[in-house]
Parts: C-alpha cells; sequence; structure tokens
C-alpha cells in the first residue's frame, strides 16, 4: 500500500471506531467524562486523606467532581497516589487531559512494538474497536500497552532490571497480567524478576503508607460490590463462557490452569520474549475474573504478531483476522449464545499462538533451555 492509503485506511479506522464507541458502546458517556474516568480522580482526590474503598467517601468525591456518582474505586492504592497531580486541574480539564495522554500512549506503543510492518501496526491500532473503547471509557488500558512495548525494547538492549521495572506498572491492572510472570519463570529472566519484584516492593510500601495497614481487606470488599460484576455472560473470558455451564466454576478452573499451562510451556519453547508476552496478555484475558471490552486492547501485540504480518501459523491467524475487526466485539453484546463466538476466538488465538511457538513441536534440550536474561529475540 502507498503511504497516502495506509493513511486513509488508518483515519477510517479512527473515525469508524470513536463514532461506534461514541454513539453505541458509551452513548453519553465519552464526550462528557461520565465514565471510568470519574471513580479514577475520585480515588486520586480522597486518597492520603479518606478510605479509598469506603463507598460513600468515593460517592462523595464523585459528585463534587461532576454532580453525580459512578463506580467504586477499585485500583490499588498507589495508582490514586500517581493520578493526584490531576486532582490539581477541574475534572473536565483533568479528563481532556487524561485522554490526550491515553491516545499519545497508544500511539508510543505503536512506534515501539518492534513486530509487525509499520503500515500494518498502525492499521491493527486505528481498527482496534476495544482500544478506542479504553481511550473513550477513560480506561488506562493503552499504558498497559505503552509499558509492555518499552519492557521489550529494554530487554532488546540488554537491561532487564530495567524492563522488569517498567513492566511491574502493569501491576494498575494485575488481574490481566498474572500470566506474565510465568513467561519471566519459564525462561529463567532472573533480573527482570528482581527488576519487577523491587518495583512491586516500591508500589506496596507506598500502598499501605498511603492507605493504611488494612486496605487490602477493604479492597477485597470493594471488589465485591454488585457494581462490578455486572454483564457476566458478556465478559470476554473464561468466566463468561461457563457462566452459563453446570459445575461451572470448577470447569473455569481445569481451563484456567489448561491455559496458564500453555504459556508456561510455550515460554520454554522459545528464546524470544515477545512472542509468550503476546500470548500471556491473551491468555489473561481469558483467566481473569473480571474482563471487559476496553481491556481487550490487549489483544494488539497478538494481532500485530500474526495478522499484521507475523510469521504465526494459520490457526492463530484465522482467529486474529477475526478479532481484528469490529465484528466480535459486537456479537459480544448480544445475547446468548452470540457472545461465545467472540470468546471461542480469544481461545483458538491462544491455541494458535501457542502452536506457533512451537509448543506441539519436539526440540533438542538445548533448543528448549533459554539463558537467564537472554535478550529478547525477533519471532521466527
Amino acid at each position: 500500500m502507498t503511504r497516502f492509503a495506509v493513511v486513509a485506511v488508518c483515519l477510517a479506522g479512527v473515525a469508524a471506531n470513536v463514532w461506534m464507541a461514541w454513539n453505541l458502546f458509551l452513548p453519553g458517556a465519552a464526550g462528557t467524562g461520565r465514565n471510568d474516568f470519574l471513580s479514577l480522580y475520585a480515588g486520586a482526590q480522597i486518597v492520603c486523606n479518606q478510605d479509598l474503598y469506603d463507598r460513600a467517601n468515593v460517592r462523595a468525591a464523585e459528585v463534587r467532581a461532576i454532580g453525580e456518582t459512578g463506580l467504586p474505586y477499585s485500583r490499588l492504592p498507589y495508582f490514586a497516589l500517581l493520578m493526584k497531580p490531576l486532582t490539581w486541574l477541574r475534572y473536565r480539564t483533568a479528563y481532556v487531559v487524561w485522554e490526550m495522554m491515553m491516545v499519545a500512549a497508544l500511539a508510543a506503543f505503536g512506534i515501539l512494538w518492534p513486530h509487525g510492518s509499520p503500515a500494518g501496526k498502525w492499521i491493527l491500532c486505528c481498527w482496534s474497536l476495544p482500544a478506542w473503547e479504553s481511550v473513550l471509557n477513560g480506561q488506562d488500558v493503552a499504558l498497559l500497552l505503552l509499558w509492555m512495548a518499552l519492557a521489550v525494547r529494554l530487554l532488546r538492549r540488554e537491561r532487564a532490571m530495567a524492563a522488569g521495572v517498567v513492566l511491574a506498572l502493569c501491576a494498575a491492572k494485575y488481574h490481566l497480567v498474572m500470566l506474565v510472570p510465568l513467561v519471566i519463570l519459564a525462561q529463567r529472566r532472573w533480573r527482570m524478576a528482581a527488576g519487577a519484584a523491587a518495583a512491586g516492593a516500591a508500589m506496596a510500601v507506598v500502598s499501605f503508607l498511603v492507605a493504611g495497614a488494612t486496605w487490602p481487606w477493604r479492597y477485597r470488599a470493594a471488589l465485591a460490590d454488585p457494581l462490578m460484576q455486572q454483564g457476566v455472560a458478556h465478559m470476554p473470558n473464561l468466566n463468561g463462557l461457563l457462566s452459563v455451564a453446570p459445575f461451572n466454576l470448577a470447569l473455569e478452573g481445569v481451563a484456567a490452569l489448561l491455559v496458564a499451562a500453555a504459556v508456561f510451556l510455550a515460554a520454554r519453547r522459545t528464546r524470544e520474549f515477545e512472542g509468550p508476552l503476546a500470548l500471556a496478555l491473551v491468555g489473561g484475558l481469558l483467566v481473569s475474573f473480571h474482563t471487559w471490552l476496553a481491556d481487550c486492547a490487549l489483544l494488539l501485540p497478538a494481532l500485530i504478531m500474526t495478522a499484521g504480518g507475523g510469521t504465526a501459523r494459520g490457526r492463530a491467524r484465522i482467529s486474529s483476522t477475526a478479532l481484528a475487526t469490529p465484528v466480535p466485539w459486537f456479537l459480544l453484546q448480544l445475547p446468548w449464545p452470540l457472545p461465545a463466538i467472540t470468546q471461542g476466538l480469544l481461545i483458538g488465538l491462544v491455541y494458535g499462538l501457542a502452536d506457533a511457538l512451537g509448543l506441539r513441536w519436539r526440540r533438542t534440550g538445548a533448543d528448549r533451555s533459554t539463558p537467564a536474561d537472554a535478550p529478547a529475540g525477533k519471532t521466527g
């Protein structure tokens, strides 16, 4: 494609996805800031002064900010402290700044992620409905994508400890990246693990300092709020897929173990880091108990490495090509069993990407072993 054609396709994708997110998925929310950013702003307002996880405190802060209430605060305390500077601005100004930051983070991910052709990366980012729904819903998933890409770049420059520190920033939405440590463990990247552990310990200390010694219990109670558990059948994960099945919790546990095993074993069979990382992100979406459409922006690394010109096999390419279009995300909003199509495509992407990474191949012992802190390689 010519440069003009690429730019035209990208602009068309942004326009289409912004229109769909603005009018169909988030009516009345994106333009006013009546979305997930409200609870993040409220938490940043009251951190250090009031109980972050007391619903009355959060409601009062939300009413002061915009005159109405939103969701409970559901992030870790350190994240509220990081967002504190935004509360020095009026809510609507802070919201505009936040939106600009998320668009910049998404663009930076497209620049920094090392796989795929530049044209393919930009087209996939611009046509990712979950990515733009995330931005317009006031979410911070674009930041997670940026941290992932930056960590990969640092690892390629053999700065493993710094890569681990950056990767630890993804703890802002830890439930989506819970399988990433399996990749680090499988590939014995101990310096990266040390960096991540040091950063994680620092964030834990800050959380206890600003929220008190009992915040983990109050946090757990906040997560049980009924507002946080709506529309389970429409979640793009195993919880949503199996919610209507008998013995659903047992089945979900077994399926989650199988996904985790696939991530671990696939990571052991390659010297490169990006492919297993992309697989861990897809698997993390599946095994997380709480996943929404916006979170599926984390599929972008896997889509770029498959539908976006990567070397993965056909099984992954079929699922990724479908997930790169808006169609599965519309199906996810419809009555059961149509959401199962999208959930099944995610399972297919895990299987296909694991297969492409060599999970089903016979390898020699030398091929399977990965030296500690080996630099990230290239797919294929």
